[in-house]
């Protein structure tokens, strides 16, 4: 595990550097008595005084001296040197002009000056002397000054609350992370004491396992159904933005700037909607990275994050949207909405509100899954429009919001710079004198199994494959070369895994002749097994091993759909090498976090379809331990595959493959499930007959490799295997990566083991959501 500590400096950083305040139309509390009084004066015109306020209370020395008055007869010392230092920069003076105002203003006899009340002069009529405003004046001032800053300070105070909410929420997942780790390193709860135990068990059971409504997942094409604790974190952000953004209005009839309560009320829901909203954004923009730094720091999942960008979209949006309607209202009733909307700053608001708009309505999940590509290219143009609209909005500010926006560059910068650094450090290869930009690719596409293997040879041997990892695709040559697309590595060879492969491939062409008795024929070549003739094959043999003999190979899986894949598909059935295309790709990456499987007595991973490339790192990864550390060192006793698919050819190609090296250890076995129609076999079938093998070639596989028609009775399976290492005093993990369906009957098969008591399962669920 990387070490969370940074991320917990970067949380300090992001409270730290973000401004509690952040606008001119906050006041700072001292500085309010010397403004309610320059407010008060406003209204009332002395002789020898300009048109323009500012130069009359600079240099009219009946204004100054009748300010001065008001400011020794209400205002308290602290108040008093605040309200001088902010006459002085307001109005440019220098020391001595300043020293000079002072002596003048207080020379002047408080008691013999006239007070006059509230609208007791006309404001037609000059007043040849100076004058106090009496105490009621002031305080009508004040007060409607000090509830209309001490407005803008809750508005912004709520606003930080919010990063205390995530900051919280963040700094418990890496909390939580650091205690996972502390009780892996010790490698058995055991050793935890029993009220920890006790309390760990009934999270997992109680809120991180079971889905928030009910047992199904991902059923709906308008909404997603989270796990219990996402829900809660999500009930939670939307209660409290709701909560915070219909308290603590403070209006009074009378209020110098808005005579009526509606209007008040009016302003400051605008407001505070508005201030919501903006701050709400870093947090938008940080969820949504793939570089996003506390993925790692909380080992949360990619989608979990993903859940809580789309709510707080959803929130800024429907805040910005009641800030907008509120000053269109107050505009209409005062009649100045056409003249309003005449000012830049508005038309950039409206800009801004439509693009949010646009961006919620076009990431609904319907439109997700059916049009990834179109929504992926809408969704970063409009984000853009978004933010340059927001700068132009505010602008009026004085830039006093841009704290609140810089950062959304600032972390758009940061992901990119990464981004940009993983295919320099994945893509590049220096040679002496040369350097190479790109990785050698050979997709083939098996008509039988209806996928695509793509194997590719990284240019950089800094790579570490590893479980857990997806990698990000670009195809540069191609006309969309500015797409990427996200696959989980399914497996990765090496010299000894390379000269396997080329052995096994001229194996299989030996037996392809043989049929079996039910109905499963071996494929022609076992890396491709297309339905195309042996020369592909050994095409593919050269390519694949002999001329990459000592370089790093990793290879996906993809289920050709629409958009790149089923491009990608056409160009290999359209290819003249018969199903097979060479490109140079460029790869992104390693992303995602492996589970610590390999602390586990017994592991059962479960898959569906291409979800085999989330289990087949695993294997691979516990081989690799037993070649370092042999069976005795490593912690597994006990490795279950349970591996779903229509499409026979699928399996045999993996079973061939990937699969043959965990097949030589006792402690692994495989259970292959075929459910396409009309592809029925026996209710078991060994190794030997399912793959038409020859005598010897598996060493003993039969006995661990199953092939069966249906499908696996995961609850039945995940029950009693959790029960019986339980019973020994052990711990089991399961794995699953597959349909909804699937994920959905195995969690609710770990549900029911862990409310029946089995407190030493875990369960890992290996998805990559929108």
């Amino acid at each position: 595990m990387r070490n969370p500590i940074p991320s917990l400096l970067f949380l300090t950083l992001l409270f730290s550097a973000t401004p509690v305040t952040a606008s001119s139309d906050t006041l700072p509390t001292p500085q309010r008595c010397i403004y309610s009084i320059y407010k008060a004066y406003t209204i009332l015109k002395f002789s020898g005084g300009s048109k323009s306020s500012k130069t009359d209370y600079c240099k009219n020395e009946l204004k100054i001296s009748s300010i001065s008055a008001a400011l020794s007869t209400y205002c308290s010392g602290t108040e008093i040197s605040a309200a001088w230092q902010w006459w002085s920069e307001a109005c440019g003076w220098d020391d001595a002009e300043l020293e000079e105002v002072q002596s003048n203003a207080t020379a002047v006899d408080v008691d013999a000056l006239r007070v006059v009340g509230y609208k007791e002069v006309s404001k037609k009529k000059e007043l040849g002397e100076a004058v106090l405003i009496d105490g009621g004046y002031y305080r009508l001032y004040y007060r409607s000054v000090d509830n209309r800053y001490g407005e803008m300070d809750t508005h912004h105070r709520f606003g930080f609350a919010m990063y205390g909410f995530w900051g919280g929420v963040l700094l418990l997942g890496i909390l939580s992370r650091l205690m996972n780790v502390s009780k892996e390193k010790r490698l058995s709860c055991a050793t935890l004491l029993s009220p920890v135990r006790y309390a760990s068990h009934w999270v997992g059971a109680n809120l991180i396992v079971p889905r928030a409504f009910g047992s199904h997942g991902l059923k709906m094409d308008w909404a997603t159904n989270p796990t219990r604790i996402e829900a809660v974190v999500v009930i939670l952000y939307w209660a409290l933005s709701i909560i915070l953004c219909s308290v603590s209005y403070h209006s009074f009839t009378g209020d110098i700037f808005w005579t009526d309560i509606p209007t008040q009320v009016w302003r400051y829901v605008s407001d505070r909607t508005g201030v919501m909203a903006i701050s709400n954004l870093p947090w938008l923009w940080l969820f949504a990275g793939r570089n996003n730094v506390f993925l790692w720091a909380t080992g949360w999942k990619f989608s979990t994050f993903n859940l809580f960008h789309r709510h707080i979209a959803r929130v800024a949006t429907l805040e910005a949207i009641v800030h907008a309607a509120g000053y269109t209202h107050q505009y209409l009733k005062k009649g100045t909405y056409e003249e309003q909307l005449a000012k830049l700053y508005m038309q950039f608001g409206v800009v801004a509100v439509v693009a949010m708009g646009c961006l919620l309505i076009t990431s609904v999940v319907w439109i997700r899954r059916k049009f990834y590509e179109s929504f992926l290219l809408a969704h970063i143009l409009l984000a853009v429009v978004v933010v340059i609209a927001l700068f132009y909005h505010v602008a009026h500010e004085d830039g006093e919001y841009n704290p609140y926006l810089w950062p959304l560059v600032a972390i758009w910068s940061f992901d990119r710079l990464l981004r940009i650094i993983h295919l320099i450090a994945c893509n590049v290869r220096l040679k002496l004198g040369s350097s190479a930009m790109g990785s050698e690719a050979v997709a083939t596409y098996n008509k039988d199994a209806d996928v695509i293997r793509l194997e590719i040879t990284p240019s950089s041997a800094l790579l570490k494959p590893g479980p857990g990892q997806h990698y990000f695709l670009y195809q540069p040559a191609s006309w969309k070369g500015y797409e990427n697309h996200p696959f989980t590595l399914g497996a990765w060879t090496t010299d000894s895994t390379a000269e396997w492969a080329a052995s096994t491939d001229l194996q299989d062409r030996h037996t392809a002749k043989d049929q079996t008795a039910s109905g499963i024929t071996p494929a022609s070549d076992s890396s491709s097994a297309t339905s195309t003739s042996g020369q592909a094959g050994s095409k593919r043999e050269k390519t694949s091993v002999a001329d990459r003999r000592g370089r790093m190979q990793l290879v996906f899986w993809i289920r050709p759909y629409d958009g790149w894949t089923r491009r990608l598909r056409d160009a290999c059935l359209g290819s003249r090498e018969e199903g097979i295309v060479r490109s140079t790709l460029l790869i992104e990456g390693p992303y995602g976090e492996r589970a610590p499987l390999h602390n586990f007595e017994t592991v059962l991973l479960f898959a569906g379809g291409t979800g085999i490339s989330s289990a087949i790192p695993y294997i691979q990864d516990h081989v690799e331990r037993v070649s370092r550390q042999g069976a005795a060192g490593c912690r597994t006793r006990r490795l279950r595959l349970f591996w779903t698919s229509r499409q026979p050819a699928f399996l045999r190609e993996v079973a061939t493959r990937e699969l043959q090296p965990a097949l030589e250890l006792e402690e692994f076995d495989a259970t292959l499930f075929c459910t396409g129609a009309g592809k029925s076999m026996d209710s078991s079938t060994d190794a030997s007959t399912a793959l038409g093998e020859k005598s010897g070639t598996w060493s003993g596989a039969g006995a661990r490799l199953t092939m069966r028609s249906g499908r696996p009775d995961m609850r039945s399976l995940i029950r009693s295997s959790a029960f019986d290492v339980t019973a020994e005093g052990g711990r089991i993990a399961v794995l699953l990566c597959g349909p909804t369906a699937m994920a959905d009957e195995a969690r609710g098969a770990v549900h029911a083991a862990m409310k029946e008591g089995c407190r030493g399962i875990e369960y890992v669920e290996e998805t990559f959501g929108w």
